[in-house]
């Protein structure tokens, strides 16, 4: 089984207009208010788990609406949860530790980014013949290539890890008509790349 902890440290500030007093939701309501904000602002990922490390302590917030003599926002005080937020894109597990939720009664009003962990999913694809064959297919229409013929001989048999991302590569034989001349390519090497997602073909010659 492969995993992979990356930390990336993240410390970006959403608020939104806030009013009322502070109290702190029950665990559905937790649930619900963090699912609706994440999928505001990040619509590829999805809250699977919010786990609370924290009960409702006493927390303040700049309210945007509101301002003093001076013109300086107000400070408004909410009830703050510090909790471990667990998404998933594609193949991907994100976890914010230690993120600032303030609530101001059952709602949501700002989040504090934790520091950032990722993990990989077991169970990520790798790409297929087909998905090769039409990548390469592609680059060699776009070259005005003609009588293309693509054998693949070998896909990775599991993905490695690159940096951030995962990587994967087809080693296939090429043939085709350029510029009124045969050429062959034997052994060429294509590597793919994913975020978690989906595959994409790094931008290498083929030939």
């Amino acid at each position: 089984m492969m995993r992979r902890m990356v930390v990336v440290g993240a410390l970006a500030v959403f608020l939104l207009p806030l009013s009322g007093r502070a109290a702190g939701p029950n665990q559905k309501k937790l649930d619900m208010e963090v699912a609706a904000w994440w999928k505001k602002q990040w619509p590829d990922q999805t809250v699977v788990h919010v786990a609370k490390k924290s009960e409702c302590e006493k927390g303040d917030l700049e309210d945007p609406t509101r301002k003093d003599k001076t013109g300086k926002p107000r400070r408004l005080s909410t009830c703050l949860i510090k909790a471990d937020i667990y998404l998933e894109r594609g193949f991907r597990i994100l976890i914010y530790r230690e993120t600032h939720l303030h609530f101001v009664g059952n709602t949501l009003k700002g989040v504090q980014l934790g520091e950032l962990q990722k993990s990989w999913k077991d169970g990520m694809p790798l790409p297929t013949s087909e998905q090769v064959v039409a990548e390469v297919m592609a680059r060699l229409q776009a070259l005005g290539a003609t009588q293309p013929v693509i054998n693949v001989r070998e896909i990775s048999r599991q993905p490695r890890i690159a940096g951030d991302n995962l990587r994967a590569s087809a080693l296939l034989d090429i043939a085709c008509q350029k510029d009124g001349r045969e050429i062959k390519a034997e052994r060429t090497l294509l590597t793919f790349e994913t975020d978690g997602t989906e595959w994409r073909a790094l931008p290498t010659p083929l030939f």
